[in-house]
């Protein structure tokens, strides 16, 4: 078994070549150069012991990870700026079946229990798109694009091409103490409007980053 304070380095490590992958699209060769160098980095990270999730965001202002759901599709790769501990704003890209997501978000968090956990309200905008298909569609995933969203004459020329607006509110929890911290989960519920036609379906998703 790998020492709990080594996992938490390589998880952190994996969450950077993840989100590199994502966001940046470097050669093989070029991510073992960049990374080999971020995990001394990572690992000597100060991170300085807040009391509660608030006081972190106030010195700990960029964070990192992956999403599952929601605006992205099926999965994705996401960066965040701390702007306040009450505000923060983020861009990411990712993926579903079958096209390529780009998403911009805001956050307003608020202070109600002085805690790890931060409640919040925020939204995403999320453009999908594929590209060089002309494959009719007959199913994707998430299934309520074909469902809901598309036309049939998009489905019929392979075309995916929509604009979503996409209202949450959402509760965030990060670990102030310990091998862990800086790490954070978050679970989000909201509504995906498509902007570039009709329909609106409930969303959900799933958030595993790291703040420092």
């Amino acid at each position: 078994m790998i020492p709990s304070p080594e996992r938490a380095v390589v998880l952190r490590t994996v969450l950077l070549i993840v989100l590199n992958v994502f966001l940046f699209s470097f050669s093989a060769g070029a991510k073992t150069e960049v990374f080999g160098g971020t995990r001394s980095k990572v690992s000597a990270i100060d991170l300085s012991v807040a009391g509660s999730a608030w006081e972190y965001r106030r010195t700990h202002r960029v964070g990192f990870g992956m999403v599952a759901g929601g605006s992205y599709g099926i999965a994705g790769g996401m960066l965040e700026l701390n702007l306040s501990p009450r505000w923060s704003a983020g861009i990411g890209v990712g993926r579903g079946d079958p096209f390529q997501s780009v998403v911009a978000s805001v956050k307003r968090f608020s202070n109600l229990w002085d805690s790890s956990w931060l409640p919040y309200f925020g939204a995403h905008f999320a453009r999908w798109e594929n590209f060089g298909s002309t494959e009719p569609i007959q199913s994707t995933a998430p299934s309520f694009l074909a469902e809901s969203f598309l036309s049939e004459a998009d489905r019929a020329r392979g075309r995916v091409r929509s604009s979503l607006l996409n209202p949450v509110l959402g509760l965030q929890y990060i670990q102030l103490h310990g091998d862990w911290r800086g790490f954070l989960i978050a679970l989000e519920l909201g509504a995906m409007v498509h902007l570039t036609g009709n329909g609106t379906v409930p969303s959900g998703a799933f958030q595993f980053g790291y703040v420092f």
